[in-house]
């Protein structure tokens, strides 16, 4: 497909899936559970174009060479990594991977990928007809030979090897969407000057290419099958330049050329024709029309009041046991409150690669490489998960880039920045050594370096208009002080000693907020900690015969009480903080009860009930956590599936996990936001 489809279609958000509520007022956008998940998908195949390709075509000599897709600006918002996305960021199959719980597809072509939970045999440029086809109509591919036929030779040599001989089992759960493909035939052609006439009678041969690659698949053994329609060609720049007229009679009421987009609707219903007839040849299995060209107008035509920051372009329609599922993505709700930039200060649990560029702390920590980020492009960025964390999807949900660490002095902060550092506490070293406490992971950078850091950066960004230039600006300052009484626990301070600690780290992070309400900040989120004794570290640590000392959900109560007192003290804080600054936005951020909603329904969310407190990458133990053997130590083995475990490596979270915590907080802070919807 054309690159600007990629450039406006493509830069998509679908991290939640909102519910349409019909009536005489205007629409409601509501957040709610991703209803993908429902379908408890273990496996995603994508076959495609460059709509869909995650990094094949760049593994391709010849596919490469042409390719603009594979060097910078590509990428320019997903860390700054051309990964061969023809996008700035992420692709529609990545957000239905996240939608689906699932990690993002690695491309076929990346032979030491792990390939657990499906894989991406798109091709940018790929055709659904063969390259020799398309030659016999004089229609030239100068890109790639790897048509829909040869990426459904790559699946069955992927089958033979990973599901063979019981594939039809092992692909119950598994979702397979079948383009978008077939048109490329047509954009080459249109550019190659063919006419419309020309290109109609080709439709038969590349639709009977594709519903031939459908019996293929089900013929593998698939039961759930997407086959993506065209989308409104005559709407990209790419044709709207190369077949511009002064006839106004060309266009339609967006500006879009007619004749194309009436023919990718002759094509369209001659896909879905072919489809329906497929339903009636193989009556069990879910065949499914993905309605692109439908998806892609309602965007054009709710642009502006989406202010222009794309969704999902998919719809789709399930049909199973008599019930219709109707999926539709739509806006995420933190999109309503139109912040521009978003600050981060924080610990381990929101750092995204500030301790890795630190000599200390990067030397000492283990998320400064794999199996740290082996579910991100298998990409250790100074994130302590397997994936993405809470802010990277508060982020998203924002409509925003994913935050950059300050310490990365090549990186674009213009959507705000994260100073969190792994490792980092509220109080100061000297404090806690003064305390007889050692931050085992050796960096200096607390809460007042934060600060300090964001101070420098604000006197070249935004002085001397900072209150002005912060006004749509989103600050989360923390979550932080966990590692206080965490070092201090696992040093063998006593609860009581901790305790004691309590009103100095509060302090210190209320002086925190102050400080940013200073340089011109008026929407903060202060979030708590979570229920440390729910955590493989302490579990181990303070494992004990006495059962009185588990609660329900087998956490230490004592240590839980010891978080429950603290954020307490912390919202009390907040609260009279608040009276203080009656024109701030300040909300405390209730990490605690979202990690034990999570607990409370790890099972219905699709986690594993007898690992609901074991470390995924870890060894040894009730809880799969030794001190001494941790994730990222060499022979520490990695649980097959993180998604279906809350910790990923004994004190922080799986990707999955922190997905659904920033749902759960999202929906506790949006309504004290009083954002516009």
């Amino acid at each position: 497909m054309a690159l600007a489809i990629r450039v406006l279609v493509l830069s998509m958000i679908s991290l939640v899936i909102l519910q349409r509520i019909k009536g005489d007022a205007p629409e409601l956008i509501k957040l709610q559970k991703p209803r993908l998940m429902n379908c408890r998908f273990n496996k995603l195949y994508q076959l495609g174009d460059s709509l869909s390709d995650t990094g094949n075509c760049i593994r391709d000599r010849n596919c490469e060479a042409h390719l603009d897709c594979r060097r910078f600006p590509y990428g320019m918002n997903f860390f700054h990594n051309a990964t061969g996305r023809c996008s700035d960021g992420m692709l529609t199959i990545d957000f239905i991977a996240l939608e689906s719980g699932l990690p993002l597809l690695n491309p076929y072509k990346l032979p030491s990928a792990n390939f657990k939970h499906g894989a991406n045999f798109a091709v940018a440029s790929a055709t659904a007809l063969s390259t020799e086809i398309m030659a016999e109509k004089k229609i030239f591919n100068p890109m790639t030979n790897n048509s829909l036929n040869v990426q459904l030779d790559w699946m069955s040599s992927h089958f033979e090897t990973t599901c063979f001989p019981d594939c039809p089992k092992k692909l119950k759960k598994s979702l397979i969407l079948l383009g978008e493909i077939g048109g490329n035939e047509f954009n080459y052609g249109l550019l190659q000057r063919k006419t419309i006439e020309e290109l109609r009678k080709m439709v038969p041969d590349v639709v009977q290419t594709i519903t031939h690659g459908v019996k293929r698949a089900i013929g593998f053994g698939a039961t759930r099958i997407i086959v993506p329609g065209n989308f409104p060609i005559g709407c990209v720049p790419i044709f709207l330049t190369q077949f511009r007229t002064d006839n106004s009679t060309a266009y339609d009421e967006y500006h879009c050329l007619k004749n194309l987009n009436n023919f990718a609707i002759f094509y369209n219903h001659y896909l879905q024709q072919a489809i329906d007839e497929l339903k009636k040849e193989y009556p069990n299995i879910t065949l499914v029309y993905g309605d692109y060209y439908n998806a892609y107008m309602w965007l054009l035509k709710n642009a502006v009041r989406l202010v222009l920051s794309v969704i999902s372009l998919v719809i789709l329609q399930e049909k199973g046991n008599a019930e219709e599922l109707l999926v539709k993505l739509k806006k995420p709700s933190l999109m309503n409150c139109r912040f521009d930039k978003i600050y981060q200060f924080g610990d381990s649990l929101s750092d995204t690669g500030n301790c890795i560029r630190e000599s200390h702390c990067g030397a000492r920590t283990a998320c400064r490489r794999l199996p740290y980020g082996m579910n991100f492009y298998r990409k250790a960025t100074g994130r302590c998960s397997d994936g993405m964390l809470m802010i990277d999807f508060i982020a998203l949900e924002s409509g925003l880039p994913l935050l950059n660490p300050y310490k990365d002095r090549n990186a674009n902060f213009g959507h705000g920045v994260n100073f969190a550092v792994a490792g980092a506490t509220a109080l100061s070293s000297e404090f806690l050594a003064e305390n007889k406490i050692v931050n085992t992971a050796l960096t200096n950078s607390s809460l007042s370096v934060q600060l300090d850091w964001m101070s420098s950066h604000f006197q070249t960004t935004c002085s001397p208009d900072c209150p002005g230039k912060l006004k749509k600006s989103l600050f989360l300052v923390g979550e932080i002080g966990g590692n206080d009484f965490c070092y201090g626990l696992l040093q063998g301070k006593t609860m009581d000693e901790s305790r004691r600690m309590i009103p100095r780290v509060v302090q210190t992070i209320i002086h925190g907020v102050r400080t940013v309400i200073d340089f011109g900040a008026t929407t903060i989120v202060v979030p708590g900690i979570s229920p440390l004794g729910c955590l493989p570290v302490f579990l181990t640590k303070f494992t004990t015969t006495n059962s009185t000392a588990y609660d329900e959900y087998h956490c230490l109560k004592d240590i839980n009480d010891l978080a429950i007192f603290h954020n307490h003290y912390l919202q009390q804080a907040t609260d009279e903080l608040k009276k203080q600054y009656p024109n701030v936005t300040l909300i405390y951020g209730d990490c605690y009860n979202a990690y034990m909603w999570l607990l409370q329904n790890a099972v219905r969310l699709g986690f594993d009930d007898n690992s609901l407190q074991k470390a995924c990458c870890g060894m040894g133990g009730e809880y799969n956590y030794d001190v001494d053997k941790k994730c990222g130590s060499p022979g520490v083995p990695v649980c097959v599936d993180p998604s279906t475990y809350i910790s990923w490596d004994g004190a922080h979270l799986t990707q999955n996990a922190y997905s659904w915590l920033a749902r759960r907080i999202i929906d506790d802070i949006l309504p004290k936001l009083s954002c516009k919807v």
